[in-house]
């Protein structure tokens, strides 16, 4: 392992610091030794080993400008300009001072900023450390600083002036180039030219478990098809997290998920034994491995759902209640992006892979059903029954039921949550769809996403415009649920679990009980008294403050 005698060169406005964190946070290394640039001259002069040193570079006059951005920012004089600042005589040619005449090609590790994922994936590669999953929220998700508004007098002026960094940069890059080549070769899976790989990446919520659970039951007839699905094993809602272990494997000793590549070798290699020509994988957990499968399987087709931006929140507050102990009521992000959409585009330009975009509305799907669009991807048009018996796995609460769970995630058991979230669900198929907004935040969201969709389709040629816009005009809220009616629907939903299984809805009254210190014990408590026709009564200022904060 190299860690111990390798130093990072932090050089401001490289990203250098993130790609640090990056490999401090999402691997076993034990700590990256860094060196401060203003120190590296020193360093140089003592006698380091530059074959010991890593450090990233970005295009100089992107670097020069994100500079210039930090600057203002932080400067309440905001007088300078651009050409002032990038001809200051000490700024330039700031690689060229840095490096004092040392060639790049001694270092050990170069990283380019322009190519941070491929940059993450080798300098993890040259320190021989395994990386967990990276949270999207550690990654870049655009360039430091847009520098389309720079001139071409100023663009032009930065290359005579800095024509030493450009150099430097320059033969940078092409080293990296050469490395990111060979660590293809030795990584990436080849497959016959008659046999091709076809990866469903979700991304979550967007309907992952009713595919899943149906190419499950239906494997024999993909076969006939020509489509080997490996098969994988769901919970008792029908659930699943589709072929998600035949590629990714848990490190015990951390608790975090790593792609595995062994895993992905032995699932080709299967594949390839078959007489079948195309392997298909789906699951939601692929969405947060995009460096990983577009570095792997550079040739395979990707298919990645869209949807909107407010729908996919709503989802995830439901997600996150059901499955993930959130007690706090529903709130709105301050920024409404297609985020994931902006991740997946910039991750797959970088490695250049192709991305089929699918668009999740009912009536952007082809068949109109969302079973029928997937097999359509998958040129399957004739599959008996197909849109039939599209389905609903993992639905939504009802308000009450999601009121419910969010109190008793406060204080009942791994167990008693299990038992109830099965009872819930059930309730909830034969209840109407809510939201928990109103028109005017779906009317202001839909004027910023707009601006955001036509910014994306500029910038990536494989989006549709005109179904991204389509996708942002056909949302249509369902009815917000009040507190009356949250109110109303609590009261029928405890006596339907009462009904369902009076043991567990003793246990929930018994460890709502026992833990009368949790807000959330107190409203269940009252509101069970109010059900039983007791005289207590659930103030709407209580469940107010609850439900919607």
């Amino acid at each position: 392992m190299h860690s111990a005698t390798t130093s990072l060169v932090m050089i401001p406005n490289t990203d250098t610091s993130r790609l640090k964190k990056i490999l401090d946070e999402y691997s076993g290394v034990d700590g990256i030794n860094t060196i401060h640039h203003e120190k590296l001259g020193d360093k140089l002069s003592c006698g380091f080993t530059t074959s010991a040193m890593a450090f990233m570079l970005v295009e100089p006059t992107q670097r020069l400008y994100s500079a210039y951005c930090t600057m203002k920012q932080l400067k309440s004089d905001t007088s300078t300009t651009f050409k002032a600042f990038y001809t200051n005589k000490q700024r330039l040619n700031f690689y060229s001072k840095l490096l004092n005449g040392t060639e790049v090609s001694n270092f050990g590790f170069i990283g380019i900023r322009e190519c941070f994922h491929k940059s993450v994936l080798l300098y993890a590669d040259y320190l021989n450390v395994d990386l967990y999953r990276i949270p999207y929220s550690a990654l870049p998700d655009s360039d430091i600083c847009d520098v389309s508004q720079i001139s071409d007098e100023d663009r032009i002026n930065i290359r005579e002036l800095y024509a030493n960094d450009y150099a430097i940069y320059e033969k940078a890059k092409s080293l990296f180039l050469e490395k990111w080549k060979r660590y293809q070769q030795k990584n990436q899976i080849n497959i016959a030219k008659d046999k091709k790989i076809i990866v469903h990446l979700g991304p979550p919520k967007t309907g992952t478990s009713a595919i899943q659970s149906w190419l499950n039951q239906n494997a024999l007839s993909l076969n006939k098809h020509d489509i080997f699905y490996p098969s994988h094993t769901a919970d008792e809602n029908g659930v699943s997290s589709g072929n998600f272990e035949h590629i990714l494997s848990l490190d015990t000793s951390s608790g975090n998920y790593y792609f595995d590549d062994t895993k992905l070798r032995d699932t080709v290699r299967k594949f390839e034994n078959s007489n079948l020509s195309t392997l298909l994988l789906s699951s939601e957990h692929f969405y947060y491995y995009l460096i990983w499968f577009f570095s792997r399987l550079p040739e395979a087709t990707f298919i990645f759902y869209i949807r909107h931006p407010l729908a996919l929140i709503e989802s995830a507050f439901n997600q996150e209640v059901k499955r993930h102990l959130r007690t706090s009521p529903f709130s709105i992000p301050e920024k409404i992006r297609f985020n994931a959409l902006e991740i997946v585009s910039n991750i797959a330009n970088e490695f250049k892979c192709k991305v089929n975009y699918a668009y999740f509305d009912n009536k952007l799907f082809y068949g109109g059903t969302l079973l029928s669009d997937f097999l359509h991807q998958l040129n399957i048009e004739n599959l008996a029954n197909a849109a039939e018996n599209d389905f609903q796995l993992n639905r939504r609460y009802s308000p009450g039921a999601l009121f419910l769970m969010r109190l008793c995630n406060g204080f009942a058991d791994a167990n008693v949550r299990r038992r109830l979230d099965i009872i819930l669900q059930e309730y909830s198929e034969t209840q109407e769809a809510f939201s928990c907004m109103s028109e005017t935040v779906l009317a202001e969201a839909n004027k910023i996403i707009e601006d955001e969709a036509v910014h994306l389709a500029n910038i990536n040629e494989s989006l549709d415009l005109e179904k991204l816009m389509q996708l942002v005009s056909a949302y249509r809220l369902p009815k917000q649920a009040d507190n009356l009616a949250v109110d109303a629907d609590l009261t029928k939903l405890l006596k339907y679990v009462r009904a369902k299984n009076k043991a567990l809805y003793s246990t929930l009254i018994k460890q709502a009980m026992d833990n009368r210190s949790s807000p959330g014990a107190e409203v269940l408590l009252s509101s069970v008294k109010l059900t039983m026709g007791e005289k207590a009564k659930l103030t709407f200022k209580k469940i107010k403050t609850v439900w919607v904060g």
